[in-house]
């Protein structure tokens, strides 16, 4: 059940974020081509559109520095945030962001209320509780129905595949081609330069040509069709649908309606096939004017008889099929077209496509980064405001301490990294963590908040800088007193327990010995384990400080995160300042990791304000919300 929750939680968080990104694609293709179709070739908005199918082929996980998605997401979310916005709670770093995923609030509780029946408090649970049973993740549930859509469509598009082998078996018992339509055919298909004629099937059921088949195309044509039509109309229908197989329609068509499968749940890809499917024949129109040239009158001529004969059928061909008219209410914009002479720009008009798609490519596909998607995602949604901007550039600086002293100043950089199949797809500069230790103190900034400790008076401070206000509370800390109904809430539905390993190892940063520990924690909801995640820290002593102060602010820190109990009983083994932080979040073939490196270690004289809230802020009584 374990390995099920995560996979399901995998194609959750793919999912999720290919909808969005997709949809928010599909609006801005649907826009654009909205506003160019009368002016830009048929060809350029063709491959536009085909970025779709690109889009989703590729992991939403891809992320370009040329994206303008994410940076403009950012703008706004940075600007819903100084408003006051809700920030998601995400995993978090040990002694940096410290804190993990929380199921959806509900309905307040006072912080008197006992825990909902079936809660398992953390300080109950025996430390091999490693053991539990696991139920399954509601992404389970929304899986299966994802399935049950999947095997519904392919069922339907299995059956109209038989449906035209029916067909196929009933013309080889029946008609046969006459003489002088299968010569035409020879000649259309050397003309295409096509090596391979398709086969061809007559029924009462077509009442327009149509192609279909990948491997083996098969040219459907209505009952009796060559005896009402001239050898010049015929040639026109064989040109048409003949270019289909030359320029590879059948192939991207039978990938359109795969994608369509898979994400069957999306209503925006039923509007982009319609685009594509719309153009896809305007510029199969005008890749037999590039052969007829001064005869392509002839060409419209021919599409205005077949569509007048059409007036009152039906001709939607069916899943699989191409034909002349899909859509023959579409037929004004491909007559237009067959107007102009774009055959004089043919290597213009190629260029123009590539140049379109390149750019779009680059500048609009790449959407990663947003705080839509989960994990990392989140976290460098939440990183509008860093206290460095991405540009700046930084050195690493050992810090050496002066006969003078000071408080120890503490400076690291968080990153985040993506991989995909082991290879690297996208990494951020998420921020910058300062931290000042001093006698019986203990301050650290990072992301929007501040957090206080401090055992000279006996304080405790919570910090918000993006809504301008602070919390203060008595050491030791009630969580009861500083902390929301709701945020308690969490803690009583959803906490931590975990365990650490003492390697025995050792590596050297910024020339300090550091001793490596392997934390591993699970998440538990109502009694049952789930999601577990592991990281690596590597810690050091060496420092010319007590270190008291550090480890009192760490344990407020889990306390205020849900890692009560075993898990913060566990987490107190990491002895000294963590220099190096990797949390790794592996997921079948994702992996997503959150770097925190000490860059700078020092003493120095600290701030007048650094153990202090600013005077000009406002005072509240309980913490409502935390930011990371």
């Amino acid at each position: 059940m374990s390995l099920l929750n995560q996979v399901a939680q995998f194609w959750w968080d793919w999912m999720s974020s290919m909808f969005w990104q997709v949809s928010l694609l599909i609006l801005l293709m649907w826009t654009a081509d909205l506003l160019i179709r009368k002016w830009i070739w048929p060809q350029v908005r063709y491959a536009l559109w085909l970025l779709v199918l690109l889009k989703l082929v590729i992991p939403p996980t891809w992320s370009l520095p040329s994206g303008v998605v994410p940076v403009f997401h950012q703008k706004v979310q940075s600007q819903v945030d100084l408003r006051g916005g809700e920030k998601p709670e995400t995993p978090g770093v040990e002694g940096v962001s410290d804190q993990a995923p929380v199921p959806a609030e509900s309905d307040a509780t006072t912080p008197d209320e006992t825990p909902a029946t079936g809660v398992v408090q953390m300080d109950q649970m025996p430390p091999d509780s490693k053991t539990a049973s696991v139920k399954p993740i509601w992404q389970v549930y929304v899986f299966g129905l994802w399935i049950l859509g999947m095997i519904f469509f392919v069922a339907l598009i299995l059956g109209r595949i038989k449906i035209l082998r029916r067909w196929h078996e009933e013309q080889e018992k029946k008609q046969t081609i006459p003489v002088w339509y299968h010569e035409l055919l020879v000649k259309t298909a050397e003309r295409l330069k096509l090596g391979r004629l398709p086969a061809i099937v007559f029924s009462d059921r077509i009442v327009t040509p149509a192609v279909c088949g990948i491997f083996d195309p098969v040219m459907f044509l209505p009952k009796n069709y060559t005896n009402s039509l001239s050898r010049e109309e015929a040639e026109h229908v064989l040109l048409h649908e003949m270019a289909h197989l030359k320029r590879g329609d059948l192939w991207l068509h039978g990938l359109c309606l795969l994608l369509q499968i898979v994400y069957w749940f999306n209503p925006f890809l039923i509007l982009a096939r319609k685009q594509i499917q719309h153009v896809r024949e305007i510029c199969c129109d005008l890749t037999v004017a590039d052969l007829l040239r001064e005869k392509t009158t002839r060409y419209r001529q021919t599409l205005l008889n077949t569509a007048r004969a059409l007036l009152t059928e039906s001709v939607e061909p069916g899943l699989g099929l191409l034909g002349v008219f899909e859509e023959p209410f579409r037929l004004m914009p491909r007559l237009r077209w067959l107007e102009k002479e774009t055959w004089r720009n043919r290597n213009l008009m190629g260029a123009t496509a590539f140049l379109a798609a390149v750019l779009v490519t680059f500048l609009i596909l790449p959407m990663a980064g947003s705080r839509t998607e989960t994990g990392i995602g989140d976290v460098e949604g939440q990183a509008v405001e860093s206290m460095i901007s991405d540009e700046e550039s930084y050195e690493t600086s050992p810090g050496e301490f002066d006969s003078k002293g000071g408080d120890l100043y503490i400076r690291s950089v968080v990153r985040g990294k993506r991989y995909f199949m082991g290879i690297p797809v996208g990494s951020k500069r998420l921020g910058v963590n300062e931290t000042w230790i001093g006698d019986g103190r203990c301050s650290e900034s990072q992301r929007g908040r501040t957090i206080i400790f401090n055992l000279r008076d006996s304080l405790f401070t919570f910090i918000d800088h993006n809504a301008e206000t602070y919390v203060e509370a008595p050491l030791p800390l009630d969580l009861s007193d500083v902390l929301s109904r709701d945020i308690l809430r969490r803690h009583r539905e959803s906490r931590y327990t975990g365990e650490v390993d003492v390697t025995g190892k050792s590596e050297t940063f910024l020339d300090k010995e550091c001793m490596e520990y392997k934390v591993t924690f699970w998440q538990v909801i109502n009694g049952d384990m789930t999601n577990e995640q592991s990281y690596k820290v590597w810690a050091t002593t060496d420092v010319p400080v007590d270190l008291e102060p550090f480890y009192g602010f760490l344990d407020c820190l889990r306390r205020m995160y849900n890692r009560d109990g075993v898990c913060r009983q566990e987490l107190a083994k990491i002895r000294g300042i963590q220099m190096y932080t990797d949390f790794r979040n592996k997921r079948f073939l994702t992996e997503e990791r959150i770097i925190e490196e000490v860059i700078e270690v020092s003493l120095r004289e600290p701030p007048s304000d650094v153990y202090s809230a600013p005077e000009d802020y406002f005072e509240k009584r309980r913490i409502k919300r935390i930011n990371f």
